[in-house]
């Protein structure tokens, strides 16, 4: 289903799920698609074709309040 140019956007602060984030994140790019990133981590901001950061340090636990994905026009 995931084909070149396909948009992906991930979501993902330092924490819990951040390895699972660089594995999704090194899939996506090795199937072309397009990826989105909202995210505190250098290292995913640095893969991403369109990158978003959050404020360093922020609480995973805070990730929900300071970004509302459902109001992000992509």
């Amino acid at each position: 289903m995931i084909h070149s140019g396909f948009p992906a956007l991930l979501i993902a602060s330092s924490g819990a799920v951040a390895d699972d984030m660089h594995t999704l994140a090194a899939r996506l790019k090795q199937l072309r698609a397009q990826r989105i990133l909202i995210t505190d981590d250098n290292v995913l901001l640095g893969q991403a074709d369109l990158a978003l950061p959050l404020p360093m340090g922020m609480p995973e636990w805070l990730t929900p309040m300071v970004l509302d994905a459902q109001r992000l026009p992509i």
